[in-house]
């Protein structure tokens, strides 16, 4: 059986299952390369032209059509920005004191909203997707830029291409969060360094500063993006001892990275405190939190939210730090040496094992979304799921090709060292998930599509060759085992959900009281089939409440009892409409319900009477699915 996995939690069948694909992926990658190469340069110029205008559209359609709510820490990071923006507030959720290193993208997507304001644009959101899909199509032209320096212009149509079928950056394109934005820093900043190479005078200078200015972006908006740094300092010193970059160009740019990321930082502080950010050391979790983090043998080193709320209950700087101190010795001991080598490898497998590095799931509340997704969007995520998978592992498979001969491009060490600082940063040292790899996604494309080029070279320097029918024929065979495997659906039962609000619960858990008397009520556009709601009242209080649930101006549910047993309400299954639900208390003592404060609009229907605060609630289908 073949069907969406969460890594590492995967059968060996399912990995089977998995490598078939990617092998027959491996296959079409092949024979793409081949086929290019045999095309005119005139023909290889148009088919490149022709695909980077579908991924264009394709891109321009998914910006208009597609808006993401936010969810979790990108949705606290959007929301303060648009607070600070509209002069709403200048006071910073205590989420930025604890998580400080997302304040310099708050302070980025402040500035852009400032301009949008500034001309009257009522509704941003679109041109901030426009933007984001711009800035990920640096590393497209960054990858054709060195397919072009290192004389593979045959190549450009087929990164092309695999660049159009990567379904994560597509995802990624609508997640208003930092890890797009440093998804093109260790390709543009190669491509930038090739090109500053061969040129002279000022325009040498300029791309000098535009380099030094992508690697300083990237550390500021993501301080794992220092290792990226790091590996440019590698750059400059081997190709200083390979005599191909001289003593004082060498000093120059090391100390110009070094400048411009210091003055980054104390413009940034600055700019964070005049908008009335203030720190509290005491408040900041340690760095030793997140290395205790990552070695939680119960997540495989991923992030977890109880670790860093126990953390925050000690009241000062050196209690949290000694209390994660602690943790990591206590940890690793029990561990033991076999212990840490599996971790390791787990974490490993987290990190590099996953095709959609978590896309489906950083993006499921949506502001904006067309009717055929939402009805369908379980479905097509599934299947987009084990697509992205089958589709990484082809691509890692002809990658390694890359590596099976000798080195012919010296400037590569830069991207070897940019992979090998990501997966030592995150793999040995620091908490791991699957996003924090996408800025390796751009450079598997390019040893991708320079790997598969090494498939007929290496062939044909043999004796022997085989038919020319033989690839296609294996590729086809993996295609149809594939397929078999993949026809093997699995069936289950379940209640999921197919709308909700969830924000408002993450780091602050917002609640709207409710007086004795009192009642609350909200609207609910659902454009799919439902069978229950799910609030999110007072879990502990002892107060009566009355709960009733309309569809279009009728009856379907109601509750009447403790808070605790009426926070679900069934009903037969209904198509699509206007619910609205409604909660008195009518009870003698206080009673709370789940919300979201938020300056922008999550959806359409805030609480009947507040402009800004939004019900949570989860719209349920039980119904035997299949994907």
């Amino acid at each position: 059986m073949i069907a969406p996995v969460i890594f590492p939690t995967i059968t060996m069948g399912q990995r089977a299952g998995l490598l078939v694909g990617g092998l027959a992926v491996a296959g079409v990658l092949i024979c793409a390369v081949r086929w290019c190469l045999r095309q005119s340069p005139q023909t290889q110029r148009r088919l490149l032209i022709g695909l980077l205008i579908i991924i264009g559209v394709l891109q321009l359609s998914l910006a208009v059509f597609f808006i993401d709510a936010g969810e979790a820490d990108s949705f606290i990071v959007k929301n303060q920005a648009v607070a600070l923006a509209g002069h709403l507030t200048t006071h910073w959720n205590s989420y930025f004191q604890v998580y400080s290193n997302n304040n310099n993208l708050v302070l980025l997507e402040t500035a852009i909203l400032t301009v949008c304001n500034w001309v009257h644009l009522s509704s941003p959101w679109v041109l901030l997707n426009i933007l984001r899909f711009l800035w990920l199509d640096t590393a497209l032209w960054a990858g054709l830029s060195i397919l072009k320096t290192w004389h593979r212009t045959a190549l450009r149509p087929l990164l092309a291409g695999m660049w159009l079928l990567t379904i994560p950056l597509y995802c990624f394109g609508l997640f208003m969060y930092s890890d797009p934005l440093v998804v093109p820093v260790p390709i543009v900043s190669l491509a930038l360094w090739q090109l500053s190479r061969q040129r002279t005078g000022w325009q040498r200078y300029g791309l000098d500063a535009l380099l030094v200015g992508e690697l300083s972006f990237g550390v500021l908006i993501k301080p794992n993006m220092i290792v990226i740094m790091i590996a440019f300092f590698g750059l400059l010193g081997y190709g200083w001892l390979k005599q191909k970059v001289t003593l004082k160009t060498m000093l120059i740019l090391g100390l110009a990275c070094v400048l411009a990321l210091g003055g980054g930082t104390l413009v940034t502080r600055t700019a964070a405190k005049q908008a009335g950010y203030q720190s509290d050391p005491n408040v900041a979790l340690p760095f030793t939190s997140w290395i205790a983090m990552s070695w939680n043998p119960a997540t495989n080193g991923e992030y977890n939210f109880q670790d860093a709320y126990q953390e925050r209950l000690m009241p000062t700087k050196q209690q949290k730090a000694h209390r994660a101190k602690q943790l990591i010795q206590k940890r690793v001991s029990r561990l033991g040496a076999t212990g840490v080598v599996k971790h390791l490898v787990k974490k490993s497998d987290a990190f590099l094992s996953t095709g959609t590095f978590c896309s489906f799931l950083l993006t499921n509340q949506w502001q904006k979304a067309p009717h055929w997704f939402l009805v369908s969007r379980d479905a097509i995520n599934a299947r987009l799921t084990v697509a992205s998978q089958v589709f990484y592992i082809g691509l890692l498979i002809v990658a390694l090709f890359f590596f099976t001969t000798p080195a012919r491009f010296w400037e590569n060490g830069f991207l070897s060292l940019s992979l090998l600082g990501l997966m030592s940063f995150h793999i040995i040292f620091w908490e791991v998930e699957p996003r924090y790899a996408l800025p390796l996604l751009p450079l598997f494309l390019l040893w991708g599509a320079l790997g598969a080029q090494q498939v007929p070279v290496s062939a044909g320097s043999h004796h022997w060759a085989l038919p020319r029918w033989a690839l296609p024929a294996a590729t086809a065979v993996c295609l149809v085992l594939f397929g078999l495997g993949l026809s093997r659906f699995q069936s289950t039962s379940h209640l999921r959900i197919v709308s909700e609000q969830a924000n408002g619960k993450y780091y602050n858990d917002s609640r709207y009281p409710l007086r004795p008397g009192h009642s609350v009520s909200s609207r609910i556009r659902v454009t799919v089939p439902s069978s229950a709601v799910v609030l999110q009242l007072t879990k502990r209080s002892r107060t009566r409440v009355a709960v009733r649930l309309y569809r279009n101006g009728q009856l379907i549910a109601h509750k009447t009892g403790l808070a605790i047993h009426c926070e679900r309400l069934h009903y037969h299954r209904v198509a699509n409409g206007l619910f609205r639900v409604k909660v008195t208390n009518i009870g003698h003592h206080y009673l709370s319900a789940g919300v979201a404060h938020s300056a922008f609009a999550i959806n359409q229907y805030p609480i009947t009477g507040h402009k800004h605060i939004y019900l949570r609630y989860h719209v349920m289908l039980r119904k035997t699915e299949r994907y």
